[in-house]
């Protein structure tokens, strides 16, 4: 098994995409480079990015890949009502493809959401300083009152401030050149 068939979202975009390729073969001849040739590649265009998007790494890849397959699947959206107020496609075949547009949208739009559910952001290791602009607990920048860098630490609001006018002078005093840093 191929990796994007074990994906429901694939399996339903796959099959909306033989479908509108079943239903545009009896559209009229004058809209093959148009409505017809459009469609298809909206529809086509979903099943193959949730497979390209399954052959990438890691998850961040691969929501990008479904968020371009929602984006063609309400393409296939508009274009099914199109075709239907301009009397191409019947209320039925309507009605049948736009089912089933829903479903695959449905399903990609919850494969997309459990990828985002999978991580949480946090710092990496060498971002969490003690004593930065992120608070660790009991670090002094949370109110708990331990000793930090500049002694006491409460409810002082300027304590993030000081913190900052430390680090400034300290990244100053690091990039003045050796004839100006002894003066």
């Amino acid at each position: 098994m191929v990796p994007y068939e074990r994906f429901d979202a694939w399996k339903i975009a796959h099959q909306l995409a033989l479908e509108v390729y079943e239903v545009t073969e009896r559209w009229p001849a004058n809209e093959r480079y148009g409505l017809t040739a459009q469609i298809r590649r909206a529809a086509i265009s979903a099943p193959t990015n949730i497979a390209e998007g399954s052959a990438k790494r890691g998850p961040r890849e691969l929501r990008r890949y479904l968020d371009i397959a929602l984006g063609s699947l309400s393409e296939v959206s508009y274009l099914l009502r199109f075709t239907r107020d301009r009397g191409i496609l019947n209320e039925q075949g309507f009605r049948a493809l736009d089912d089933l547009r829903n479903r695959a949208g449905q399903l990609t739009w919850r494969l997309y959401a459990s990828l985002n559910q999978t991580r949480t952001p946090r710092l990496p290791p060498y971002r969490r300083t003690p004593h930065g602009p992120t608070a660790n607990p009991g670090d002094g920048l949370d109110g708990t009152g331990t000793t930090g860098l500049f002694g006491p630490r409460g409810s002082s609001p300027g304590r993030l401030a000081s913190w900052y006018a430390v680090t400034a002078i300290t990244a100053a005093a690091c990039f003045r050149s050796p004839s100006t840093a002894l003066s």
